[in-house]
């Protein structure tokens, strides 16, 4: 959906809080992920960098890259939004922190642009909304032999995922 005047654009699902708004138009724009895309397109340079800046639907680029990822081991240069996260889609920061934290090494970038390592994903998600106003971009290193989660692994608390999960094989869905 696009704004009034042009910014506060997002991905967006009905879930969106200015979805249904007046003054906010919908567009919609195709959209595959990248392992789809690199298989399609039979891409065969190496590929050692990705960008991701999607206001918040970062957690599902990542997990429609599985593959490509875990094949190239690219770096990636991904923006954290705790704002966009959970206002655009009800996802947790916390969540796509720790999950993060699981899979990769998280560098953020100073604001004199020196690398730093984050300690944890509870220090990443404080200072991405208290010092940064919840934009701030990371260098992720992936680590070797790494899945990549889901969306709902990458959005949801551990907690609620187990509950998921335990409900499915007694629904007979795993």
């Amino acid at each position: 959906v696009i704004g009034p005047d042009g910014a506060n654009v997002h991905v967006a699902t009905a879930s969106y809080q200015y979805y249904d708004h007046p003054d906010f138009r919908p567009v919609s724009i195709p959209v595959m992920t990248l392992d789809d895309f690199f298989e399609e397109k039979d891409f065969r340079a190496p590929v050692t960098l990705i960008k991701v800046d999607v206001e918040g639907f970062e957690p599902n680029v990542l997990a429609g890259a599985a593959e490509l990822i875990a094949r190239e081991q690219p770096w990636l240069w991904v923006e954290f939004n705790a704002v966009a996260l959970n206002v655009a889609h009800g996802y947790s920061p916390m969540a796509f922190a720790s999950g993060l934290f699981q899979r990769f090494d998280v560098i953020s970038i100073g604001p004199d642009g020196d690398l730093y390592r984050n300690a944890d994903p509870g220090s990443l998600v404080h200072n991405n909304i208290v010092l940064n106003r919840s934009i701030e971009d990371l260098v992720l290193k992936p680590r070797p032999g790494q899945r990549m989660p889901s969306v709902e692994e990458f959005t949801l608390p551990r907690s609620v995922c187990a509950e998921l999960n335990a409900l499915r094989v007694i629904a007979g869905q795993v």
